[in-house]
């Protein structure tokens, strides 16, 4: 019996007994997803021109897990603005320039049978930490080293990372504005579901 054969079967008897199967489709808003393994959003870390676009990595990366099942995938953290990136090596979509690094791997993606997500965001206090390619892990990447000034909801630090300066509520509403103007950029680039996470304005992610 082949594995396409044994998932109907699956399937089938999961439906018979009132239950849902792994590999059942599923549908979210009109959309289809074509089973319930999702590749959840994980941080690589690996723009490593820091400029925010995705790489033939990324293409390697994201096509070749679509083409390995999964029913979503889940971008990594993708910023709206470069202030909010996690660390300098941080993809984004705070510009027109960076849908068309996108556009293929989105397309190969889906053309693959996996459904595309991104998880767009805004690091907030949290930023400018280092990562693997560039050092300074769990700790703030200095100004001029390639770190920035980051924001938040107070002044208050997170953990031993640098200390921020506090949104005015006119910024709060700019990167609300960020948000917007990302998740237009995410629908041009025909992803299908979007997830914010906000950690400059709060103290959890806002979903």
């Amino acid at each position: 019996m082949s594995e396409d054969e044994k998932k109907a079967k699956q399937s089938k008897k999961a439906k018979t007994s009132g239950t849902v199967g792994l590999f059942d489709p599923m549908t979210l808003r009109g959309v289809t997803v074509r089973n319930r393994i999702w590749l959840p959003p994980m941080d690589t870390y690996s723009a490593l021109a820091q400029d925010g676009l995705p790489t033939p990595f990324h293409y390697q990366h994201y096509v070749s897990r679509a083409m390995g099942g999964f029913g979503m995938i889940i971008v990594e953290a993708t910023a709206v603005a470069p202030e909010g990136r996690i660390s300098p090596c941080d993809l984004g979509l705070w510009a027109d320039e960076q849908m068309d690094a996108w556009r293929w791997i989105v397309a190969d993606t889906k053309a693959a049978g996996a459904t595309m997500a991104v998880q767009l965001n805004h690091a907030g206090r949290k930023a400018s930490t280092g990562c693997f390619s560039i050092g300074f892990e769990h700790e703030s990447v200095p100004e001029e080293q390639g770190g920035w000034k980051t924001v938040g909801p107070s002044a208050n630090a997170f953990g031993s990372l640098t200390k921020p300066r506090a949104l005015t509520v006119d910024e709060i509403h700019a990167i609300v504005d960020q948000f917007r103007d990302a998740a237009w950029r995410a629908s041009l680039t025909r992803w299908k579901f979007m997830r914010p996470t906000a950690i400059c304005c709060l103290s959890s992610s806002i979903h």
